[in-house]
């Protein structure tokens, strides 16, 4: 088995992943998502989740806190 199999079996899932928001997260990030926006998760080492959302532009990226709503006041750098 090759490293990034390994891997893959170690990630868990989307629906685990989101069980573990609070409802107001869930809801902000569906919110946008039907506004185009994209969301994944930020897993800091011994820190909470952090749901982070990307403008269709990718103008603005924000994180959402646990009321759900955004703060573009954040350390989330992105690729390019």
């Amino acid at each position: 088995m090759s490293e990034s199999e390994r891997r893959k079996d170690q990630q868990p899932s989307h629906k685990k992943v989101v069980s573990e928001l609070t409802q107001e997260q869930a809801m902000s990030i569906h919110s946008h998502e039907s506004f185009g926006w994209s969301s994944f998760i930020r897993r800091p080492l011994f820190q909470d989740l952090q749901p982070v959302l990307v403008s269709p532009d990718k103008s603005v990226v924000a994180v959402v806190d646990e009321e759900g709503e955004l703060t573009t006041e954040h350390d989330v750098k992105l690729r390019d």
